[in-house]
């Protein structure tokens, strides 16, 4: 149990890292905001998992997974799809 939390924070501290290519300068207010829904963006899916770990919750692990794999996969179908369509400014 402690070597998969251990496994986890180590995936979330490396995620925390990757950042997109910021183009334009943006004041201290703003920053502090983008790092914290960066922050969320990892905590909330871990914190989800670990509380599924603890509870045992397999059959709700399980939708989750297939959920999780059927949005991705639309998302990707739709993202493909669209490669040529022009992108509003």
């Amino acid at each position: 149990m402690k070597r998969v939390f251990v496994i986890i924070l180590a995936i979330a501290a490396a995620a925390m890292g990757c950042r997109a290519q910021e183009v334009v300068e943006i004041n201290s207010t703003r920053q502090a905001v983008k790092r914290t829904g960066d922050a969320l963006l990892v905590a909330m899916p871990l914190a989800t998992l670990t509380a599924v770990i603890v509870e045992r919750d397999w059959q709700g692990l399980k939708q989750a997974a297939f959920s999780t794999a059927t949005t991705r996969s639309v998302v990707s179908v739709e993202v493909y799809g669209a490669q040529d369509a022009p992108r509003p400014q």
